[in-house]
């Protein structure tokens, strides 16, 4: 997801000729945002906003942010979030430039690093399946399984070989599908199969709610 400036809220109000026009409430970092660039949200059963910023990670209620403290990688100033999913298990997973991924819920947060297996390439997408693994394809086509708190990474070189970004997401059977250097597949097992081919070589997916891609 391409990082945005700003928040927006979108209300309908009557106008004194009966015509209904959209207002609009901005939130910037003097409200409380982390930071102006977002790079994710996602909303919780419990109603909360979630957004993720090159600054680190807020929730909003609708009136205020709560910044949640992350830890900062390695050699870096600030929490860096590049992507954010909302599991299957209603966690949330954020991976962070720096060789980092942190997945949080009421009961616990956990961490990984670069000792975990992690690589320091900039993460892309996120992605889970129906067994609750979560996937991280990354800038330079590689991607990482965590799987119960192990990494396994798959090189930029498997097929088809690439060093472009790998997209990753997953349809609402919990198959993830993979996008890089017009290629589009479903991974199985750790293969990742070609089902399409296109000329566009940069490819962006996302969940459809009619169960696809």
């Amino acid at each position: 997801m391409e990082s945005c400036d700003l928040g927006v809220e979108f209300r309908q109000f009557p106008s004194g000729d009966g015509v209904e026009f959209l207002g609009k409430r901005v939130w910037r970092l003097d409200d409380g945002l982390p930071d102006n660039r977002v790079t994710g949200i996602v909303q919780t059963p419990d109603n909360y906003l979630w957004l993720a910023t090159h600054s680190g990670l807020a929730r909003f209620d609708g009136v205020r942010f709560q910044n949640i403290v992350l830890p900062i990688p390695s050699r870096r100033t600030r929490p860096l979030i590049r992507t954010l999913l909302l599991g299957r298990e209603k966690r949330l997973w954020l991976a962070l430039e720096g060789g980092l991924v942190v997945s949080l819920s009421r009961e616990s947060t956990n961490v990984l690093t670069i000792t975990n297996g992690l690589p320091l390439e900039k993460p892309v997408a996120i992605a889970q399946d129906s067994r609750n693994d979560v996937w991280i394809g990354y800038a330079d086509g590689s991607v990482s399984r965590i799987s119960d708190g192990r990494v396994t990474r798959f090189a930029g070189n498997e097929d088809p070989a690439t060093s472009e970004p790998c997209s990753l997401t997953s349809d609402t059977d919990g198959q993830v599908w993979f996008g890089r250097v017009g290629h589009i597949g479903m991974v199985h097992d750790g293969s990742f199969q070609t089902v399409f081919t296109f000329s566009e070589r940069v490819i962006q997916l996302g969940q459809a709610r009619g169960g696809g891609v």
